[in-house]
């Protein structure tokens, strides 16, 4: 597969180039049935069927004078092709459909603020060496797998050499890897950025990942649901502030819980069993998008969704007994009809002639202005 670049898309790359502004939607073609299309926000939408283009070190996909900072690609895209995200230092995440199947060489390489990337059970593969696809990222960098393991089909000790340290000695080094791990328990910890001073971790958390909150020293306060099973090496290293955990089951409960290495500050924590969650939870501040029951059966009272986020799923906060307000500190674009199923009667707080405050009308819900 080979890069084709229409007439327009070069005009409107070179346009971009020449005034360094996103203030038009740029848009274009990468693969025979694919397209994709750029806000001036920086959110690259990608969309269609079938594998995207290849593309090389001298043409990659993303060029100079377009700031991409998150790529959506759409259901129905099978394959990222060779360089094609390649040196886009700006991008903060990518979201991958379940119909993804393969990753290309040096698709991610260079790309140093992604902080984490879910691979769904569909990839079946992943470029081996010397063209490793994350080659250049950040060390901190997180890889889910919706897998309990890497698929045979990766390349043979691939855990091993996902980021290039350029410190001149040529050295690979291992990126942070969570095996098992389902799309909301990604979006959740992809979206902390390591100063939050009280967190609410969702009950459809069920492992709390590697270097979860490494290094947090505003960290004072955490709730943990029951549903949490697993807390993964230095998931709390360095959290040297943490004073009291928050716990929603018994004693015996927390003492089945496995405990991975360089988690020494819950010793020293205060740890409250039977505990309720907090009356009001307030969504992680970079959560861009609200998967599909992503805070469903949750008891908080009050809901605050952050303005970054910009899209919320069917049923997302579904069955929230004690719901009695969802406020809105933006507008999100897209929100489905149904996130409140079965929440009882709820107030929708919102900005007046928003595109929430439309949504909340057509759902029939109480509107208070803010």
């Amino acid at each position: 597969m080979k890069k084709r670049v229409t007439c327009l898309t070069l005009c409107l790359v070179l346009f971009a180039a020449l005034f360094s502004i996103q203030a038009f939607a740029a848009f274009g073609k990468c693969g025979d049935n694919v397209s994709w299309s750029l806000d001036s926000d920086g959110v690259m939408t990608i969309s269609g069927s079938g594998a995207m283009y290849d593309y090389t070190e001298k043409e990659p996909f993303i060029p100079e004078g377009l700031t991409v900072r998150k790529v959506i690609i759409g259901k129905g895209v099978t394959a990222i092709g060779d360089y094609t995200f390649y040196n886009c230092a700006s991008l903060k995440e990518i979201i991958l459909p379940s119909t993804m199947r393969s990753i290309g060489g040096k698709a991610f390489a260079g790309c140093s603020s992604l902080g984490g990337i879910y691979l769904p059970a569909s990839v079946q593969s992943i470029e081996a060496a010397p063209e490793l696809p994350f080659i250049g990222c950040s060390a901190s960098m997180k890889i889910f797998l919706e897998t309990a393991k890497a698929p045979e089909s990766f390349p043979k000790h691939w855990n091993a050499y996902h980021v290039y340290y350029a410190s001149g000695n040529n050295q690979y080094d291992e990126a942070t890897v969570c095996y098992g791990y389902s799309r909301n328990e990604y979006n959740f910890f992809a979206a902390l950025d390591g100063t939050e001073e009280n967190v609410t971790v969702p009950s459809n958390i069920r492992k709390i990942c590697p270097d979860a909150f490494v290094g947090n020293a505003n960290l004072t306060r955490i709730y943990l649901p029951r549903a949490v099973k697993v807390i993964e090496d230095s998931a709390f290293a360095g959290c040297t502030a943490l004073k009291d955990v928050d716990y929603e089951g018994s004693m015996d409960d927390a003492l089945l819980i496995s405990f991975g290495e360089n988690n020494e500050r819950l010793n020293y924590a205060d740890w409250h069993f039977g505990s309720a969650a907090p009356e009001e939870l307030r969504l992680p501040a970079r959560l861009f998008a609200i998967e599909a029951e992503a805070f469903a059966n949750l008891g908080a009272e009050r809901i605050i969704v952050p303005a970054f986020v910009r899209f919320i799923d069917s049923r997302a906060f579904a069955d929230c007994a004690n719901l009695q307000l969802l406020y809105f500190e933006g507008s999100p674009d897209m929100i489905a009809m149904d996130i409140l199923d079965g929440c009882g009667n709820v107030t929708v707080s919102v900005e007046q002639g928003s595109s929430a405050d439309s949504w909340a009308k057509s759902a029939g819900l109480p509107v208070v202005y803010h």
